[in-house]
Parts: C-alpha cells; sequence; structure tokens
C-alpha cells in the first residue's frame, strides 16, 4: 500500500514507513483516468444485453466497486485519500518552511506563531481565564476543593486523599492526591516540600484507578513508583472517566452491586472489583459524542480538557505545604499524554514534560489511522501549518522528554521518531539539546517497564536534581495495588448523579445559547446578515469554489463517459440513460446517471457518450448519501424511479448525482463509522468539512452538466439521505445556483445545527457537521439566503422543506416547523416578496409527495416543458 500521490515514498523519504491497507492510489500521472479504464474494461463501454432496468443498471454501476465490504470496497477510500493527500500537501509545506529556519530569533518567532496558532486551532473555546493567572482564576472561579476521604497503604505508608474540585463553576473533577510517606526521598530539608507530578490518565474507564494486568503497569503501578520515590502525584480524572461519567443509567454502590450503563455507549465499571461490566463500552465512545457538540459551536472538546489540567495544576500549585511550585511535571499515556503535550505546550509551570505513546507525526497517524478521540481533533491544525511537534516547539526549551513503543498500534513508532526529530531542532537552535530526549521501548501501546523507568530517571533529574537517579523499580509493587473502593470520592462512583456536577452537555447547552442569540441579533439586519452569510459559509465549511476567478478554484471537471443503455423500464418512459464519472479534488469523483427525455421516437441510441443536437432540457438534479439502487423508499429506487417518470414525462431530464463517499462512489453500505473516524475529522484538520467539500463538487458538476449543449440548465435541486447539509451550503455559497435555481427540495433534512448541539442526545451522522457553524449561522439560514438571493436574481423562487427531522431523526410537527424556519420566511416575504416562496410539509413523505413538490415548485420553465 502506497501513499496516493507519493509513488510508495513516504512523503518525508522514509520507504520504510508503515501505510494503511485498504486503499488504492489514484493520485498520478494516470489518476482518475486509470480508474476509469478498470470501469470501461468491466463494462466494454456498455451495460450488458439483457432487459435493463433502473435497478439493474445500477447495481451493475455498484459493482465497480470491487467489495460488498462496507467499509473496505475501492470506491470507498476515495474521500479519505483525497482529504489524506491535501493533508500530506500542507503538511510537507509546513516541513519545507521549517528547514528554513537555522538562527535562535527564527526559531523565536516560530515559537510565537505556533502558540497563536495553537489557541486558533485545537484549543479553540478556551475560557478567556486560561490566559489569566491562577490567583485570578481562583478569585473567579474558585476550585472549591473538597476532601471525601484519606487512604494510608498499610506496609508502604503513603496516603491517597481522595477529593473533587470544580474546574468550572459546577464542573466537578474527581482527583487522588498520592502524598509520599514521611520517610520517602527527595523531601527539602529547608521547607518540607517535594517535587510534584501530575498525572493524566489514557483511556481507562476507570482512568488512573486501573489495576488488571496488564494495564496496571500503565497506571497504578507506575503511580506507586512515583510516590515511594518521593513525588507528591495529583492524579485527576478525563471527562468521561472514572467517576465522571457524563451519560450514566441505572445505580452502582461502592458496598456492592452496579447495574449502571452508558446511554451512549460509553464506560461502565465495578466500583468493588474495578472489573468493566459486560454491557461496558468505550470512553472514546462518549468522547466522541460530546465532541461533536462543542465543535459545532466552535470550541474543542481539547479545550475543556486542557483547562481541566489547567486547574489541576492551580490545585497542585496551591498546595506548598507539600509541593515546590517551581518544580511540577507532568506525565500521560496515550490520551494521557494527549493531556500532557497539551498543558506542556500552554503552562510554563510544567516544569518537566513527559509524554507517552502520543507524540507523532500527522503524516504517520492519518495514513495509518487518524484522530480516533474527539479531544484529539484539531481543526483546521495542518492548514495553519501545525504538527505535533509544534506542542513542544510551543514549551521550547524547558525539559521534555517522549516515550515511544516500536509495537504502537494507534500512533506507530515511526511517528513518535519523526515527532522527536522535529521537535529536537528547535530545542537545539534554542541553545537546549540537552532538554529533549527520547526513549524507544519494544512492545504494544501503553507504558513500558524501560520507558516507565525513564520517565523516573528523567523526573528525577529534573525536578529533584538527582545526579544519578535511581529509575528501578521494586519487585513485588504489582501485589501493593491500591483497592478500588478506596479511590472513590463520591459516594458511588458519578460526580452527576452523586453531587450534581454539570455535564459536558450543559457546557455545549451554554455556548449553543450564546451563539443562537448571537445570530439571532445579527438576523435583525436581513440584508447585512444575509449578504455576509455565503462568505462565513464557505470559510466554516472549507468551501472550495467553481468559479475561475476565486483563488482556491477548481476548474470544469474533465468528464469521462462510462457507459450507455436504452432503459426499456415502464417508468423511464423511453429516456436515454447516460453513465459519467466527473473528476473532483485528488482521488475523488462524482458518478452521474444522466435521463434525458427522446425528442422523438425516431431518434436512435446515443453514440460513445456525444450528445446529439437537440432542443436543451431543464435538468432536476437529485443527490444521496446512499445508493439509489439499495435504499428503502421514500427516498429509494421509489422516489428516484417516479421522479424520472413524471420528469421525462414532461420534457424534462434527470441527473442522479452521488458525491465522492456516497452512493456509487461510496462504500456497499453507508454508516457512521465510515465517516465518523477518519473522513470527516481528517477534512476537519485541513480546514474542510465533509458538506462543504460536496458543496464544492455539486457546484462543479452543475457546471458541467450546463456546459452540454442538450442541457438548458438545471432548475431544481432535490436533496435526501443526509445531503441536505451539501446542498443548502452549495445553494447560499455559489451565485450561479442563485442566478439559475428555481427550486430547492429538500427531503428529510436535519433541521438546524444548534437542535443537535443543544441535547442531551442526538442520532444525527457526524458527516453533516460544520465545525464552528453556529457561531455565525444554521441551516436555514442557508436556505434563507438561496431564497432570497434567486428571487433577486428576478426569477421564481421556492424553496421547499419535506418533512424536516430533529436531532433525533424524528419528523417535525407543524408548530416547530414554523419556528425552525421563521427567518426563512421573514426574509422571503420582506426581501423578495412574491419571487420567493417558503413551503414546509410536516411527516414523513411519500415518493408522490416529493413528485408533487418538485414539479409543483418549477411551475412553468422555458424550453420543451413549455
Amino acid at each position: 500500500r502506497t501513499v496516493p500521490g507519493w509513488h510508495g515514498v513516504h512523503p518525508y523519504g522514509d520507504p520504510t514507513y508503515p501505510m494503511r491497507a485498504g486503499s488504492w492510489p489514484t493520485h498520478s500521472p494516470v489518476g482518475l483516468a486509470g480508474v476509469l479504464l478498470a470501469v470501461l474494461s468491466l463494462t466494454s463501454g456498455q451495460y450488458p444485453g439483457e432487459a435493463s432496468t433502473f435497478g439493474t443498471a445500477s447495481q451493475y454501476w455498484v459493482r465497480w466497486s470491487g467489495s460488498t465490504d462496507k467499509n473496505t470496497s475501492r470506491a470507498s477510500t476515495l474521500y479519505r485519500d483525497t482529504q489524506t493527500i491535501e493533508a500530506l500537501g500542507h503538511l510537507q509545506r509546513r516541513r519545507d518552511a521549517v528547514a528554513m529556519l537555522t538562527t535562535r530569533a527564527e526559531w523565536e518567532e516560530r515559537r510565537a506563531k505556533v502558540r497563536v496558532a495553537l489557541n486558533q486551532t485545537v484549543f479553540r473555546g478556551l475560557p478567556p481565564l486560561a490566559h489569566s493567572t491562577a490567583q485570578h482564576r481562583n478569585e473567579q472561579w474558585p476550585l472549591n476543593a473538597t476532601v471525601t476521604k484519606v487512604w494510608k497503604h498499610p506496609t508502604l505508608n503513603f496516603t491517597v486523599t481522595m477529593l473533587h474540585f470544580e474546574s468550572q463553576p459546577g464542573f466537578i473533577v474527581t482527583a487522588g492526591l498520592w502524598e509520599p510517606a514521611a520517610d520517602a526521598p527527595g523531601i527539602d530539608p529547608h521547607t518540607g516540600q517535594r517535587a510534584g507530578v501530575l498525572y493524566a490518565s489514557g483511556h481507562s474507564c476507570q482512568a488512573w484507578r486501573r489495576r488488571d494486568y496488564p494495564d496496571a503497569y500503565t497506571y497504578q503501578y507506575m503511580l506507586l513508583h512515583l510516590v515511594t520515590k518521593g513525588f507528591v502525584v495529583l492524579a485527576y480524572d478525563p471527562p468521561g472517566q472514572g467517576e465522571r461519567g457524563m451519560y450514566w443509567e441505572g445505580t452502582c454502590s461502592i458496598h456492592g452491586g452496579c447495574n449502571r450503563t452508558s446511554a451512549v455507549g460509553g464506560c461502565a465499571f465495578d466500583l468493588i472489583t474495578g472489573l468493566l461490566l459486560p454491557h461496558s463500552g468505550s470512553s472514546t465512545t462518549e468522547h466522541n459524542y460530546y465532541a461533536r457538540q462543542l465543535l459545532l459551536n466552535n470550541v474543542t472538546d481539547a479545550s475543556v480538557w486542557l483547562f481541566d489540567g489547567l486547574r489541576a495544576m492551580d490545585l497542585l500549585a496551591s498546595r506548598s505545604d507539600l509541593v515546590d511550585p517551581t518544580r511540577i511535571g507532568m506525565v500521560g499515556c496515550s490520551g494521557g499524554g494527549t493531556q500532557t503535550m497539551y498543558l506542556s505546550a500552554f503552562d510554563e509551570r510544567v516544569a518537566a514534560s513527559s509524554t507517552a505513546c502520543y507524540a507523532s507525526d500527522f503524516a504517520v497517524d492519518f495514513t495509518w489511522q487518524g484522530a480516533a478521540d474527539g479531544e484529539q481533533r484539531w481543526p483546521g491544525a495542518m492548514a495553519a501549518g501545525l504538527n505535533k511537534a509544534d506542542l513542544s516547539v510551543a514549551r521550547a526549551p524547558l525539559p521534555t522528554h517522549y516515550c515511544v513503543t516500536t509495537n504502537d498500534a494507534c500512533f506507530p513508532a515511526q511517528g513518535g521518531r519523526l515527532c522527536a526529530a522535529d521537535a529536537a531542532r528547535a530545542f537545539s537552535a534554542l541553545g537546549a539539546s540537552a532538554n529533549f530526549s527520547m526513549t524507544e521501548a519494544e512492545g504494544p501501546h501503553g507504558m513500558m517497564n524501560r520507558t516507565r523507568r525513564a520517565v523516573y530517571a528523567f523526573f528525577q533529574t529534573t525536578l529533584q536534581g538527582m545526579v544519578t537517579p535511581a529509575p528501578e523499580e521494586t519487585p513485588g509493587f504489582i501485589d501493593e495495588l491500591v483497592p478500588m473502593p478506596a479511590l472513590i470520592a463520591t459516594p458511588n462512583g458519578s460526580v452527576v448523579s452523586d453531587l450534581g456536577s454539570r455535564t459536558i452537555h450543559d457546557l455545549a447547552l451554554d455556548y449553543t445559547r450564546s451563539n443562537v442569540a448571537a445570530v439571532a441579533a445579527r438576523r435583525v439586519d436581513i440584508d447585512g446578515f444575509l449578504a455576509a452569510l455565503p462568505m462565513a459559509a464557505a470559510a466554516a465549511a472549507g468551501y472550495i469554489s467553481r468559479q475561475p476567478r476565486a483563488v482556491s478554484a477548481v476548474p470544469l471537471p474533465e468528464a469521462q463517459f462510462v457507459g450507455k443503455i436504452t432503459e426499456t423500464a415502464e417508468f423511464a418512459q423511453g429516456a436515454w440513460v447516460e453513465k459519467w464519472v466527473l473528476q473532483s479534488e485528488g482521488t475523488c469523483g462524482v458518478a452521474v446517471t444522466l435521463y434525458l427525455p427522446p425528442v422523438n421516437t425516431s431518434e436512435g441510441p446515443r453514440d460513445s457518450g456525444v450528445p446529439p443536437a437537440t432542443p436543451q432540457r431543464d435538468l432536476i438534479l437529485v443527490t444521496m448519501s446512499e445508493s439509489f439502487a439499495t435504499i428503502e423508499p421514500p427516498t429509494g429506487p421509489q422516489l428516484a424511479s417516479t421522479l424520472i417518470s413524471a420528469a421525462v414525462t414532461r420534457g424534462l431530464g434527470v441527473a442522479l448525482v452521488s458525491l465522492c463517499g456516497f452512493g456509487e462512489m461510496g462504500p456497499i453500505e453507508q454508516s457512521e463509522s465510515f465517516w465518523a473516524p477518519e473522513n470527516g475529522n481528517l477534512a476537519g484538520f485541513n480546514g474542510r468539512s465533509t458538506p462543504g467539500f460536496h458543496a464544492g463538487e455539486l457546484t462543479r458538476t452543475i457546471l458541467w452538466l450546463e456546459s452540454r449543449p442538450d442541457v438548458h440548465g438545471v432548475s431544481a435541486i432535490v436533496a435526501a439521505n443526509h445531503t441536505d447539509a451539501a446542498v443548502l451550503h452549495a445553494a447560499a455559497i455559489d451565485p450561479e445556483l442563485q442566478n439559475r435555481l428555481a427550486a430547492l427540495v429538500v427531503v428529510g433534512g436535519v433541521a438546524r445545527y444548534a437542535d443537535i448541539a443543544g441535547a442531551e442526545f442526538y442520532a444525527t451522522p457526524q458527516l453533516i457537521d460544520v465545525a464552528g457553524a453556529l457561531a455565525a449561522y444554521d441551516l436555514p439560514d442557508l436556505a434563507a439566503a438561496w431564497v432570497v438571493g434567486a428571487a433577486r436574481s428576478s426569477h421564481r423562487a421556492r424553496v421547499v422543506m419535506l418533512g424536516p427531522v430533529d436531532e433525533m431523526l424524528h419528523p417535525l410537527n407543524a408548530t416547530a416547523m414554523t419556528t425552525t424556519y421563521r427567518f426563512v420566511t421573514v426574509a422571503a416575504e420582506r426581501v423578495a416578496g412574491e419571487l420567493a416562496t417558503v413551503q414546509m410539509v410536516a411527516g414523513v413523505p411519500s415518493p408522490a409527495d416529493v413528485v408533487a413538490a418538485v414539479l409543483g415548485a418549477l411551475g412553468p420553465l422555458p424550453g420543451s416543458w413549455e
């Protein structure tokens, strides 16, 4: 497997780099043409001679995917590979720029720019108090630290003080303060203070408490050695882990008995044994769930986690009776390594930073696995010229240490090596080469004996001032682990049900209400709001224009004729059918099935895709996220066949369009898992979004369609099956769609982003999301921008919302629809007058309803229908 565009060589010149399997390279001199040759070899330029119907024709097209597996078909990798190519381009440009830096002054300038860029991307949405002093934070938002129990080890004599504090008002964090025995090494005889360590937990459901083999070696076992070596350690729970499950249902007791479950598939573990319950899910599932709600509000999950860590540091540094605040380090593995690198980049109080199993290079991460967790998403970071090493550049020249394992399945060792080499250049230029180091150990993802000992030695040297560190581990400590009930700070293991803590959903709801109110205030100036909306939507969605004048424009796509067939099915009314693939960005293509009504019965079959000189037709363009041949009514084959029959009868053509990753250009079975972990996240790193990417494809497809001599124009668009966000963005952003399009029909579309971000639970797919959209607009605003813009072009414009749904995909009732689309109606009436019409229909529409809405919205058209 090679990365497209790099011809089998790692982008940074390492041919041994491990690549992700399952994709096929097309971004080469051959490009999409090579793909199309393969298509033509399957189809021989024409479909088989047997009686062909719409269904069999489309199924034959789907066979080109090469697999019936929902995630590994060749077509399913096109979108992911395209985003990878774009990411590698950003990363190579960054690498080229960094390679030019040689002097201390240049690196100091780079460090300053990196700190700004981090705040604009990965730390986006940090509370303003993050940039203040600890004293000011504590005055404005008191920690309200509360001790709930103290447990003393019977043989090692250290104590664990269980407590909780508020990182934000009412947002409770549980933690354990590990205090060494009085005779432990490392105490300052003059002040009685010790060095401190902030311990960040990885993606363990039990957080830092974990004591089951072999993971205990990454968690409790390491804590035991740190405290017995004389460090005061504060270990705290991340959101969704330990005692901070945000969506728990059922009960659990530290005295026995636990039937707790997570409503969103998150963690659940027994408070006595610490073992996962049979129905437990993953902490990652919960992290991803609430991360979407934050990101719609232009707030990253990382910013919430970073602020938790910042307040944990405030708490530990405030314990001057125990800890020297100038000698505090931080360590974490996996998700804990993520938190360690974040806080270490942001807070200079982290005097020594050791991260395990996270330091890597995005070029490795995204051709291997990608950002698998909500707090690891960096919106716009690669486009801003950032890579993971910049987290260490931001803290240089403070002591920094990486731990890498050879068989890490999450963040491969090669990525760690590249990251270390990158960061080391900054430390060297700043005259602090000795302050950067890396330890590599054989083993899987996690803390190995070699890396644990390296961490102890690193802290003993940098924090305790030991000339000759003593990093060896004590045999038998695995039998000295602290029992789980002693490490529970709340009565029954839940900050929410036991202490009434706010949840991240509550934070997201606050952000949503604030953004909704701010946008509503801007809507008062209808003209000004709608004038600014296209640019705001294009920037948020990462839209690439079809207009040649745009700097980032993509020209008219190259079109490859794939096949033709005389459609004999009764519904097609004798229409001629053509199959095309249009080249899109990178490796992507757009599949178009074009139904054109015959001029008369004597017209013969078309040859090789070259349209005859016939009168121009108006087209209805239909988009869906799934195959037209495989999904259920009302938005499946029955809708397509009904619409084609009605349109052709009236002399209208129909273009069935599969955007990259959707329908015929996607996996056989669409799934949230296909879109969520890699595609949407990687696009976000590039400053793109799936709706924005698809909106660009849609406008370029329309440009190609309207360049045909037999097409007068695309007069209506029907959006169904989660393509609504892409279509609405295209319609609002592209002025040509406002000039030419007469009707926009959205079938079963999600009503508002605010409903997703503000609800406790939602069921909508991530592929419709645009990061930061709610800070500038919501989906109904896009409809308003199109209908007003179209009416101002002096032609009739009608937007039809058929069966819009809420965040749980339940149809809106009439009252909810009126409220949701009030601004669309008001804007159309005040600005566009009689030329604009807004129609809303509640319930689940039938195919006949959709066809009636489309044809009714079009009215009389120029050309053959009249």
